[in-house]
């Protein structure tokens, strides 16, 4: 802790950065989850309600559920007089949009990862900067002095790096999330668009 304390700005702006991306990770974790984005069973069980002619109950179905899916059925229900490509533009608009803006909101933590150990290697060659500056003046070199600084500086470097990698690993966890969430989202959109407009009889899973 005492080498921490001796980092200096460096320091600081890491321990900004790990609070930043701390935050951000606890609201995506929040945020980034399957009963928002594509619940379970909701696209089967509007599909048999839309084959047996019950829209009302669809309707009612999705307008108590808050994910992109019920919008993207939503959607569907609300256009189902225009023809297919409309409706299917329509639909891809809503899931495009609402995962990109999932997209931009994990951002932040791609940023910490590349800047932050960039932070502790300045922090770090400041350091050794300070650390030969005073030996320059100080006269005959004292080797355990010039380790003890050249200690202190290079945690900003190992800092840097704690910061980095967790905020790297939840932006490639995030991002992989919310690639299989689209994913997702496609198969089971697809599959109600085939079923009610197309005149196919396969019906949607999930």
């Amino acid at each position: 802790m005492g080498e921490l304390r001796e980092g200096g700005l460096a320091i600081l702006v890491l321990l900004a950065m790990s609070v930043i991306a701390l935050w951000v990770a606890i609201e995506r974790f929040r945020s980034v989850r399957k009963r928002l984005v594509v619940p379970e069973g909701l696209a089967r069980r509007a599909d048999v309600l839309w084959q047996e002619g019950r829209i009302d109950q669809v309707q009612t179905l999705i307008s108590s559920d808050p994910s992109t899916l019920s919008r993207m059925l939503r959607y569907m229900l609300d256009y189902r007089a225009h023809d297919l490509a409309s409706i299917t533009k329509g639909v891809e608009d809503i899931a495009s949009i609402e995962l990109r803006d999932h997209l931009r909101r994990i951002y932040p933590l791609a940023i910490i990862a590349t800047v932050a150990p960039i932070v502790g290697l300045l922090g770090t060659v400041a350091g050794m900067i300070e650390a030969f500056h005073a030996l320059a003046f100080s006269g005959p070199v004292d080797p355990a002095s010039l380790a003890s600084g050249i200690s202190k500086a290079l945690v900003n470097t190992a800092a840097g790096l704690c910061v980095a990698l967790p905020a790297l690993a939840f932006y490639h966890g995030f991002k992989y999330r919310i690639t299989a969430f689209g994913l997702e989202l496609e198969r089971q959109a697809g599959a109600l668009l085939r079923t009610h407009f197309m005149g196919t009889t396969s019906g949607a899973t999930s």
